[in-house]
């Protein structure tokens, strides 16, 4: 066998490998952010959703996305609507990495029994061992989280 049809095999094969096992590891770390965001809101501490959640949501930061009685209507939901359903789970296709910045999707399990949007997050490594703690969010309503 030539070295060339060696590296032609093993390479993508190695390639694939990695690629794998940094989605894995990642979706993993998403997931367990996931978890913990869900916990603090079912343990009734509703207000830690305020720091992971973009509280702007304004006419302004919307009209692109919705008409004005939709807004209204979402605004009302918004401000009327019982604890959070927490039945989430983590969309694996939103998982990605920018820049050390974990970037992941949750979505509601009963979408017709959710008050609220799917919640895009990042999380950003903290600490000497590096874990990642949740650092921003924003209800997709209005679009995605913005990847500075």
């Amino acid at each position: 066998m030539h070295l060339s049809t060696v590296f032609l095999v093993f390479l993508p094969t190695v390639a694939f490998g990695y690629s794998a096992t940094f989605d894995i590891q990642h979706t993993k770390q998403a997931h367990d952010l996931m978890i913990l965001l869900k916990d603090s809101i079912d343990l009734d501490q509703i207000d830690a959703l305020d720091a992971f959640v973009d509280p702007k949501f304004t006419w302004d930061g919307c009209k692109e996305v919705l008409g004005y009685a939709e807004y209204v209507r979402m605004l009302k939901i918004y401000s009327s609507a019982k604890a959070m359903n927490t039945n989430w789970s983590l969309d694996d296709s939103g998982t990605h990495m920018k820049e050390s910045v974990l970037y992941f999707t949750i979505r509601h399990n009963y979408r017709k029994l959710a008050y609220y949007p799917d919640l895009h997050f990042e999380a950003k490594p903290f600490g000497k061992n590096g874990a990642y703690i949740l650092t921003r969010g924003k209800s997709d309503r209005c679009g995605k989280l913005e990847e500075n």
